[in-house]
């Protein structure tokens, strides 16, 4: 028997999810000129900083690009420029989505939707400018692309509903499913763990990228494992899951 306590892992009970709408504060007003689409240039760059990982040298090199500071345009490939489709397409599809249940969108998906769908493109001087705030936002589209694929394989649609009651408290045996990064403005966010229970429900629990403690979790929960804690329905928009901030692993 192993035990392993959530809150040596430095996760309080008190903690709560950062929302996905509210990761974009700044409301900035200056304008930027680029040579090419600004996803374009993301998607380049998101290429570039995921498929170099074995050459330590030239991953350094690619992760002191910025999109505002260096020449990225001369990286471009015509992958790039259907990955970037294939991000604004989904986003795309999500928030007509959205518009069609009649949900008002936050301010994140209004910007993001500007973003998206408005011409940025000046005729003039042959290139595209766009206000500041949208740098951050296009720079972890595609990021936030990955991850929602990610949590559509977990969950396997894009709809799905909590069988049993809205808190659970005491024992769960869970079965592994996989690891995910979440994604935030400001860095790469926490590491979540996805399992399912008996009853075919997710179950997330989510942890610092830095816990001295990651190690050993991993080793605990190959195959199944048994928390004890409470248990709280999370949704990301239609998906619903269990979410549990102060448990203790038991087996």
């Amino acid at each position: 028997m192993s035990t392993m306590n959530a809150t040596v892992l430095n996760w309080p009970s008190n903690s709560t999810e950062i929302s996905f709408d509210n990761l974009f504060e700044t409301r900035e007003s200056k304008d930027i000129k680029f040579d090419l689409d600004l996803l374009v240039l993301s998607a380049t760059l998101y290429r570039l900083r995921n498929s170099t990982y074995g050459d330590e040298q030239i991953a350094n090199q690619y992760r002191c690009l910025s999109l505002i500071e260096d020449n990225i345009q001369q990286y471009v490939t015509e992958s790039d420029y259907e990955f970037a489709e294939e991000v604004r397409q989904h986003f795309s599809q999500k928030l007509m989505m959205l518009k069609l249940k009649t949900e008002n969108l936050t301010s994140f998906r209004e910007d993001l939707n500007q973003f998206l769908h408005a011409s940025w493109h000046n005729n003039s001087s042959r290139s595209f400018v766009y206000p500041k705030k949208f740098v951050g936002l296009a720079y972890k589209l595609p990021y936030f692309y990955i991850y929602d694929n990610q949590l559509n394989s977990i969950f396997g649609s894009s709809y799905s509903k909590i069988k049993g009651p809205r808190q659970v408290k005491g024992e769960k045996k869970l079965s592994f499913l996989t690891k995910i990064h979440s994604h935030t403005r400001r860095g790469s966010g926490n590491i979540e763990y996805w399992f399912e229970d008996e009853s075919s429900n997710k179950v997330m629990i989510s942890l610092e990228n830095h816990n001295p403690l990651l190690n050993l979790f991993n080793k605990l929960i190959t195959d199944t494992v048994v928390i004890n804690g409470k248990f709280d329905v999370r949704h990301k928009d239609t998906m619903e899951y269990y979410n549990s901030y102060n448990w203790t692993c038991v087996a």
